[in-house]
């Protein structure tokens, strides 16, 4: 894939304005001081002073005015003139990022991204349950954004706990005890076309759970998005007799892995509940976790298909899926999970641009 890089600037008789001066500038409207603009550029004074002279000349007005008594002796301000400059520029070069940037895609890239959504088969009305481990969390957070982006209607939770999360400017976080009013104030905001994330509350920075009839009797939801167990921050998973937590209504049953986990130890740094795993895979502990240990947790029922709901679908999520290496790491695992009876995998990045690495269909 091509790296889009360019350069723009405003000549006259000689080269007038560009993103560097650009930038001094911005530094001295901070600061007040040529000086400390020039040394956070790396920048000696004189080169500073030097190029500031430059373009003045070559523009035909001053940037700047020094004051050298009173309340603002010492400083330096930029002129009327140097202040239109700059916020003529900055809109100009954000217009010149959008058109040549949609340029650039449409001439030099010739893969058509494939969304989070089109890759687990959802369609308006679904819920999704997020379970296993490896990063399903930001997983669901970057769904939820991507729904966002086409104006749907989604609705975050979780019915067991996950940390707080930091929330994008379309998304509002909706807390409280009573079940009822809850209900009530998130379809409210939901009405209005919003990301809601839902919880009863906080303890010790963690959203604490929604009780599954809740979650089944919400309308107004395009998508609803659940977490429905906890890894402890592990790639790897094995489900309590406890877990996951899925509700009727669930559609899409989601089970993530985190590539990194291939090549380490069978214990506790690496797997949460590795017993569990240990039981269900009949590896003992400490055995290096490969891709058929792994396949054997995830196609058991008391593993990567505990408590799925006869009618959802069945992905399987092959996340960090980064570089060459990761790739080729799906594309053993996938084939394994194929021939044992997955019907759908998919591997993905999920801190990318574009999530979706690749798709496997049986």
């Amino acid at each position: 894939m091509y790296k889009l890089q360019y350069k723009i600037w405003l000549e006259k008789e000689d080269k007038a304005f560009g993103r560097g001066p650009y930038e001094l500038l911005l530094g001295i409207k901070k600061t007040g001081s040529i000086a400390q603009a020039a040394r956070n550029m790396h920048m000696s004074y004189s080169q500073a002073h030097t190029l500031l002279k430059k373009i003045s000349c070559e523009l035909g007005f001053p940037l700047l005015v020094s004051y050298h008594g009173g309340a603002k002796g010492g400083e330096t301000s930029l002129t009327p003139q140097a202040e239109q400059l700059m916020n003529s520029y900055e809109a100009f070069m954000t217009d010149c990022d959008v058109y040549i940037n949609q340029a650039f895609k449409r001439h030099f890239c010739f893969k058509t991204p494939i969304s989070l959504a089109g890759a687990f088969g959802l369609t308006p009305g679904s819920v999704v349950a997020f379970v296993g481990g490896g990063g399903k969390t930001s997983l669901m957070f970057r769904l939820a954004a991507e729904l966002a982006v086409a104006d749907e209607k989604v609705l975050v939770c979780t019915t067991t706990r996950i940390k707080v999360p930091v929330l994008a400017k379309d998304q509002f976080l909706v807390l409280n005890e009573d079940a009822f009013t809850l209900k009530n104030e998130v379809e409210n905001q939901l009405a209005k076309g919003r990301v809601i994330v839902a919880s009863p509350g906080i303890a010790q920075n963690k959203l604490l759970s929604v009780e599954t009839d809740w979650l089944e009797k919400i309308e107004n939801a395009d998508y609803v998005l659940n977490e429905a167990d906890g890894a402890k921050g592990r790639p790897f998973k094995a489900p309590a007799e406890h877990e996951p937590v899925i509700s009727k209504n669930t559609s899409c049953y989601v089970v993530v892995v985190g590539l990194d986990v291939l090549g380490k130890t069978l214990d506790a740094a690496s797997c949460w509940r590795p017993e569990l795993a240990s039981s269900i895979s009949g590896r003992p502990l400490g055995s290096i976790i490969d891709e058929d240990l792994v396949v054997d947790v995830l196609m058991h029922p008391a593993g990567g298909q505990k408590n799925l709901p006869a009618k959802a679908n069945w992905v399987v999520c092959l996340n960090k899926a980064e570089g060459k290496k990761g790739l080729v790491q799906a594309e053993k695992l996938a084939k394994k999970l194929l021939k044992r009876g997955a019907k759908i995998v998919v591997a993905t990045a999920a801190k990318e641009e574009d999530p979706v690495v690749k798709i496997w269909r049986s």
